[in-house]
């Protein structure tokens, strides 16, 4: 056999155990599917790879069955649950159906890697979307799962196995997003790619009363923190200010890395990046200062005249010290990314020389009253920032509506 033929039988063997692997999450509503269903799924992706069709055979990965044609062209926007109750991509995300994350991400790579065999560029962008939006769907579901379980046991060791498996399916989840980041090359993907991870990052599981759900939340909460400025994990690194800008103003408009102008993310791509990164902050924040509360006093117990009576003195230890320095420089890197979304609508007025305030939406209004308002809150942190801020047409836009003008006018 030659060398050749030999490396061909390898990557056809490969993707073969792709398949297989992504066989096993077939399900038929919530129960699994039997040998018939799981067999089909199997022989109708070999014969795609049989005839090298890979638009094909992620038509069927990332679509339903039942799917028309015109659903898998123009990409249907599909309920979580049903996306959870048919998508092989469980079997990569879910420790139970795939226990080693080393195979899952080697599989999951493979899938990527085969994506690049689609000739027509569009559909490969289409189905990036596609696999973006399916890993965000099942980590809604997921988290929603772990929190509502019923568990027949208080036991804490079966609340923490509900925790910690949720939060592998979010760091499994998110850490293939981060390869589909890494691997493709379109600016304009990338930058849509990154806005959807740091959604993905602050998606939280709904609360309920159960004690399981406590300690599921508890534990995701402490994932949130971590992305706190300073903490220098990869994903709190990704999501610092000076990286963010980097990226969009460096790295993705730079037209000498690539000869296709239309891969450039446009100036509402860049714009809904850096409202999406102010968004993950706040929550930062809200989740910190929640946790500050919790930290912050102690609580003495007396008894006067028969009757316990219980008081709260506030103090503050080293840790809530340290989150509050860390929640401030939060505060004011989310302040900088609302003066970003701003300044994008000036990009926009010079690209289309545009000098009336009718073309703002909502985003810009919301933007300049939360910039305004900070600005108010902390004057001096950002003060070179924060310059001239009055000149932006959205905060001009801000100032015509009624009960802003006197607030503005102290700027």
């Amino acid at each position: 056999m030659s060398t050749s033929s030999t490396l061909v039988n390898t990557s056809d063997t490969a993707e073969l155990r792709l398949v297989q692997i992504l066989s096993k999450s077939l399900v038929v509503a919530t129960a699994p599917a039997t040998d018939e269903q799981q067999h089909l799924f199997i022989q109708e992706c070999e014969a795609c790879i049989a005839r090298a069709d890979a638009s094909a055979l992620f038509h069927r990965i990332l679509h339903p069955p039942s799917s028309t044609a015109t659903d898998k062209d123009h990409g249907v926007v599909m309920d979580d649950d049903k996306v959870f109750s048919w998508s092989p991509l469980r079997s990569l995300v879910d420790p139970s159906i795939t226990s080693s994350s080393t195979e899952a991400y080697s599989a999951f790579t493979l899938l990527i890697v085969l994506l690049q065999r689609v000739s027509d560029r569009v559909e490969q962008t289409q189905f990036v979307y596609t696999m973006v939006s399916t890993l965000q769907a099942l980590l809604k579901v997921y988290l929603n799962r772990s929190s509502s379980s019923n568990t027949n046991t208080k036991e804490n060791d079966d609340e923490s196995y509900h925790a910690i498996q949720s939060l592998e399916i979010k760091q499994r989840i998110l850490h293939m997003t981060c390869i589909l980041y890494n691997v493709r090359s379109s600016y304009k993907e990338k930058c849509w790619i990154l806005s959807q991870l740091f959604l993905m990052m602050i998606i939280l599981p709904t609360t309920s009363s159960s004690s399981s759900s406590h300690v599921v939340q508890k534990v995701h909460d402490d994932f949130i923190l971590q992305l706190l400025p300073g903490r220098n994990t990869t994903l709190g690194t990704l999501l610092e200010y000076h990286n963010v800008v980097r990226l969009i103003e460096m790295e993705f408009s730079s037209y000498s890395w690539t000869d296709h102008v239309e891969e450039i993310p446009t100036t509402q791509e860049k714009r809904l990046l850096y409202s999406i990164a102010s968004q993950v902050l706040k929550q930062v924040i809200d989740i910190s200062s929640k946790t500050s509360s919790l930290q912050d006093g102690i609580t003495t117990t007396t008894i006067t005249g028969g009757k316990k009576m219980e008081d709260h003195h506030p103090t503050k230890n080293a840790s809530s010290i340290l989150l509050e320095k860390e929640r401030t420089l939060a505060k004011i890197n989310q302040q900088r990314f609302l003066l970003k979304v701003l300044e994008t609508y000036q990009e926009e007025d010079k690209n289309t020389n545009t000098t009336t305030t009718t073309a703002l939406d909502t985003v810009a209004l919301n933007a300049a009253k939360e910039v305004t308002i900070g600005f108010i809150i902390d004057p001096i942190s950002l003060f070179h920032d924060q310059r001239g801020i009055t000149r932006l047409r959205p905060i001009q836009a801000l100032k015509l509506q009624s009960g802003m003008y006197i607030l503005i006018e102290g700027l």
